[in-house]
């Protein structure tokens, strides 16, 4: 009896824990002349209108980290599900629990402009329940371009920063830098952006005495696309929250590092499968470009020499079925323990 009754709470757990969810809300024209975006939050989330507005009750909830993800070259356009392709975002999708709001922008094309991404920012801290302490920027390519700029013009809101394969377009003051925690990293095989682009960086804070909050890696033999990996590790975020405006003073957790050996354990410690997203679009269903949230499907984990055709014909799927389930393209460059949905059970 005992074991029976054991056995019917772990079940009730287990649904629990399977059944709780991200919300993934499309924002598009909410404000004029900015950059569409997505909200993300956590399943134990409560949304302030469901309070009804009590001031008391509102102010009681819990606030979250607020986490801002700016993507790259790639993901520049104007269908914002691009947005979803690899990130945070993505790194939720494929298991990767990251207690926090996130904002995903979608830039059409160009430099990040920082004031549209403060302003959404603000935007964001009035309308969800999150720390206003508690602010953090990372991004990779472009978005590591757009994490540095957007930092020399506003240092005094962001907690850390994490910039990844970039540099600077030559906005705001690159002194401000000196004024967070921030971690700058870049492989040194990156052919896309050169390892220059971020050394510059460091050495004019070096030599500015600005060094104090810095940190920096150069990921030997690393690639430009290896390092989207460090989205899907829990440490990223683990250094990112452990710090804080509020911190009596100011100072970078130098107690993390990461190096080349760590990228083939990105996918290591994600949720079992995939987390489950409601999204809220209110863009036409016809008009989407869907990543379906499919808890009955089977999973394929990307070995060495996988392809998309090779995987199709031995799961007995098509391509196309396997692009539409994962939201990748034809050509989308898979990664060995990377997580795939194929047709379901």
């Amino acid at each position: 009896m005992e074991k029976i009754i054991v056995l019917f709470f772990t079940l009730i757990i287990g649904f629990q824990a399977f059944s709780q969810k991200y919300t993934l809300e499309a924002k598009r024209g909410v404000l004029p002349g900015n950059y569409n975006y997505w909200v993300c939050t956590p399943p134990d989330y409560i949304v302030k209108d469901t309070l009804q507005k009590d001031s008391l009750k509102t102010d009681s909830l819990k606030k979250y980290p607020l986490v801002v993800f700016l993507h790259g070259a790639s993901l520049c356009g104007r269908d914002l599900y691009r947005v979803r392709r690899y990130g945070c975002l993505n790194a939720i999708q494929v298991g990767r629990d990251i207690n926090a709001v996130i904002i995903a922008p979608q830039n059409p094309g160009g430099a990040w402009n920082p004031k549209k991404i403060s302003d959404i920012m603000d935007w964001t801290k009035d309308n969800y329940n999150v720390d206003t302490n508690r602010v953090y920027v990372l991004g990779m390519s472009l978005g590591g371009y757009g994490t540095i700029d957007f930092c020399a013009v506003y240092p005094e809101k962001v907690a850390a920063a994490l910039a990844l394969c970039g540099g600077s377009s030559g906005q705001g003051e690159i002194s401000n830098l000196g004024k967070l925690p921030l971690w700058i990293i870049h492989g040194t095989a990156d052919r896309r952006v050169g390892v220059n682009c971020s050394k510059t960086i460091v050495s004019e804070l070096e030599a500015a005495g600005q060094d104090s909050l810095l940190m920096y890696t150069w990921l030997k033999g690393g690639s430009h696309s290896a390092l989207a990996k460090l989205f899907y590790m829990e440490k990223t975020y683990d250094w990112l929250f452990s710090h804080s405006l509020t911190d009596s003073v100011r100072h970078v957790n130098r107690d993390f590092s990461f190096e080349m050996s760590d990228l083939p354990h990105a996918y290591e410690n994600l949720s079992r499968g995939y987390n489950r997203i409601s999204v809220i679009d209110s863009l036409p269903p016809e008009k989407r470009q869907y990543i379906v949230d499919c808890p009955d499907c089977e999973i394929w984990v990307v070995k060495q020499g996988d392809v998309l055709v090779n995987i199709a014909r031995a799961t007995h799927t098509t391509v196309d079925n396997i692009c539409r389930l994962n939201g990748i393209s034809r050509t989308s460059m898979l990664r060995i323990g990377q997580k795939l949905r194929i047709r379901a059970k």
